[in-house]
């Protein structure tokens, strides 16, 4: 997605709410396939001239994307190898939100790794509240449909 078109969406007083099509960056809590609520946007002061920084609100569907974290972060102090971002200590469970940043240097051509949920089976389960993991919620919709 065009970041000048979310920086429109949430400058407009909405809160989209976003799965992620890649992760925002190395070290970040944002992987491909997350639902997060974009709930700001601003001016960013780590961009390039025009730029954007966008809050992500990762709470509103904890349970899955906790499920989609990798293991990819070091926890020498556990005896672990690796973890996940959680595991690690480096963001906490009860607070999962993140800043993304976008260079608009040539508005036109930048992009963040987001889509809206605004129609078809992922915005349907974003709007059902279900406590589960996409992939349970589609399951469950496939036996509703077969009357199980």
């Amino acid at each position: 997605m065009k970041a000048k078109v979310l920086q429109d969406i949430v400058s407009q007083g909405k809160k989209p709410l976003v799965r992620l099509t890649a992760p925002i960056w190395d070290e970040s809590f944002g992987e491909k396939g997350m639902i997060a609520r974009v709930t700001r946007v601003a001016p960013s002061e780590f961009t390039q001239d025009d730029g954007s920084e966008f809050d992500l609100d990762y709470m509103e569907h904890k349970g899955h994307n906790v499920l989609l974290q990798t293991a990819d972060w070091h926890m020498v102090e556990d005896g672990l190898d690796t973890g996940t971002m959680i595991e690690s200590g480096n963001i906490d469970p009860d607070d999962l939100h993140e800043k993304m940043y976008a260079d608009h240097v040539v508005p036109e051509n930048a992009d963040v790794p987001v889509e809206l949920l605004e129609d078809g089976p992922m915005a349907e389960y974003a709007a059902s509240g279900f406590e589960g993991n996409y992939v349970e919620w589609l399951e469950r919709q496939l036996l509703d449909l077969r009357g199980q």
